[in-house]
């Protein structure tokens, strides 16, 4: 148990509900946790806070990691679908729609790379551009300059993008 997300997932395996409350950790269950797991949360709680509030509090579903290209199709198709019949939407603009949720999937499925001690775009220090943007957790928090995530998102998108297009996943391209 090396990481928040793995607590959150064993204290949540326990039959509790784990949320954050500003700086403080709130805990409902039916029973008592053990206390391995409350001395985890204790000794962990900065990163388990980091967690909960931004709301990544699950890791990807693994499943996604190993999709085909064809699980890929059938996403976007169904989605598609959906936005289309359900939601009113035109095909055209149904289709951009299921393709920025594909995209969405593949950067959940495919985090940004990076430590905690360096800019996940330039590696200079936390200090040398004033302020930070949280990009994630993998599982510590990944973090950027503001200048550098909006390249490093830039750059990202643009990779999800080429990817599922190499898929045959493209919202110009359906039909």
């Amino acid at each position: 148990m090396n990481t928040a997300l793995d607590l959150l997932e064993r204290v949540r395996a326990e039959g509790c509900e784990i949320t954050a409350r500003g700086d403080r950790i709130h805990l409902r269950a039916d029973k008592p946790l053990p206390d391995i797991l409350l001395d985890a949360l204790k000794a962990h709680k900065p990163e388990v806070l980091g967690v909960l509030a931004t709301g990544a509090s699950h890791k990807p579903a693994p499943e996604l990691d190993g999709w085909t290209t064809a699980d890929w199709k059938e996403f976007f198709a169904e989605r598609a679908g959906i936005f289309q019949f359900d939601g009113g939407m035109g095909r055209r603009e149904a289709e951009q729609a299921a393709f920025r949720l594909c995209v969405l999937r593949w950067l959940r499925v495919h985090p940004v790379e990076g430590d905690t001690d360096s800019c996940a775009w330039c590696h200079g220090s936390e200090d040398s551009e004033g302020g930070v943007d949280l990009l994630g957790l993998n599982p510590l928090p990944v973090w950027a300059h503001p200048g550098c995530s909006q390249l490093l998102m830039a750059t990202r998108l643009n990779e999800a993008a080429d990817a599922l297009a190499a898929m045959g996943v493209d919202e110009m391209d359906q039909g």
